[in-house]
């Protein structure tokens, strides 16, 4: 096979790929309420004439698209995940746990309600590895 044609086939598979995609995100049902986060997810936004014009509609239609495509749960798993791995995250300030993360929540004036049952679904990695 030449550079040529490779190049050719990875384009119509990704583009294949990406249409698939958008077409399962355009079929699946939209979901009220995230039980992960705890959190009612964005429904579809009312179009209006006002709304297309002034920068409402496409700050809710951001907002819906972020909050209903497919997969989004596993994507958020892996991503915690992949971030307990390697002891990163976005404030490089890595949790040893839940009690880790209520130490941080006190520190930070947090008042953390929950008991932590959506942190028992993800591994926590043990000092010693």
């Amino acid at each position: 096979m030449t550079n040529d044609f490779k190049d050719k086939l990875i384009s119509i598979l990704f583009a294949f790929i990406l249409i698939i995609i958008m077409i399962l995100n355009i079929i699946k049902k939209d979901d009220k309420i995230s039980y992960t986060e705890r959190r009612q997810l964005e429904q579809f936004p009312k179009i209006t004439f006002k709304s297309i014009f002034d920068k409402t509609l496409a700050d809710k239609l951001d907002k819906y698209t972020t909050d209903q495509f497919i997969g989004r749960d596993n994507l958020r798993k892996t991503k915690v995940n992949i971030e307990m791995i390697t002891k990163n995250n976005y404030n490089n300030f890595y949790f040893n746990g839940p009690k880790d993360f209520l130490s941080y929540c006190k520190r930070r004036g947090y008042s953390p309600v929950v008991t932590l049952p959506t942190l028992s679904i993800y591994t926590w990695p043990s000092l010693s590895s």
